[in-house]
């Protein structure tokens, strides 16, 4: 599991090492510092036992735990992991910072590190929190940074509300669909410029392949049904010309439809537009099991497709 270091304009969130126990045992060495959690941090030795399993975990690259640094001092401790709480394998974060570092926004700075990290370099469909209730100012604070509170339960071994933050939420942008008639052209037309570009191709299936830049992802998959009929007007929108040279000779014989030129014999055909893109703002990503990495999921209805289109 691969921790990136995370910069902010006054913090560094940094992998959490061996080393940075007796670091951490200061910092929740406070007689209120634990009134939130399971388990009484405040005790040296749940503190140093508490590190260790947080350096067991495992979970998928760029996801685990971080100390956060302030001028080299280690002022507190976060983490975007897999939660132990939510089924399905849900990404939750969690933050706590000294309180000798209170009052300057410092919690906020690191906190929202952690969901900018999981969307933009991870690409993660949504982001969890789980804070107590009583919790009031790490409510407030998951509430500006987008989260919605979406319910409640036993967490933790107490009440916690559950918070939700979407990629939506924060303005990030997820996918763009293109129907295409020919799926091998479509590819040949313009696979090479996604290399060139900097894209990676992510996932093929028999009827698609998706490219993936960040935490974006450009899904192309062959349409297998023609759309629905479509008016008058629509159908003469999408009217192309197809040109007969007016001196044809045998090098043109099996020529390339033209664009309609002087000196040529034109008439109207009628044709389907052959391909449509589709930005959507929806997120249909999910965690598949077998590899922990968060896909978009391009299974989704033509007829629905065809019906924004016309």
């Amino acid at each position: 599991m691969t921790v990136p270091d995370l910069r902010t304009a006054r913090l560094r969130l940094r992998g959490l090492e061996p080393a940075d126990t007796e670091a951490i045992v200061r910092v929740f060495a406070g007689p209120d510092t634990s009134r939130f959690l399971a388990a009484d941090l405040g005790d040296p030795d749940q503190c140093r036992a508490s590190v260790e399993r947080r350096l067991a975990c495992t979970g998928p690259d760029g996801t685990g735990h971080w100390v956060v640094e302030r001028d080299g001092d280690v002022i507190g401790l976060a983490h975007l992991r897999p939660s132990a709480e939510l089924s399905g394998d849900l990404v939750e974060i969690g933050y706590f910072l000294d309180p000798a570092h209170g009052g300057q926004g410092l919690s906020t700075e690191a906190a929202a590190a952690l969901p900018r990290h999981a969307f933009a370099a991870l690409g993660l469909p949504a982001v969890w929190a789980l804070v107590h209730e009583s919790n009031v100012a790490s409510r407030k604070l998951v509430h500006r940074l987008g989260f919605t509170d979406v319910g409640g339960g036993e967490h933790y071994g107490g009440p916690h509300r559950v918070f939700v933050a979407l990629p939506t939420t924060l303005g990030q942008w997820h996918h763009v669909e293109l129907w295409v008639p020919d799926l091998a052209r479509a590819e040949e037309s313009f696979g090479w410029l996604l290399a060139e570009l900097g894209w990676q191709e992510h996932q093929r299936w028999r009827d698609g392949v998706s490219w993936k830049l960040g935490a974006g992802y450009l899904v192309v998959e062959q349409s297998r049904r023609s759309p629905p009929p479509r008016t008058a007007a629509a159908r003469r929108a999408s009217t192309t010309w197809r040109c007969t040279p007016a001196r044809p000779n045998a090098s043109t014989s099996s020529r390339k439809p033209r664009s309609r030129t002087a000196g040529a014999r034109c008439s109207p055909t009628a044709t389907r537009t052959p391909a449509a893109l589709i930005i959507t703002p929806r997120i249909w990503g999910t965690p598949t099991a077998s590899n922990s990495n968060w896909s978009p999921n391009p299974r989704v209805s033509l007829d629905r497709v065809n019906q924004s289109l016309h």
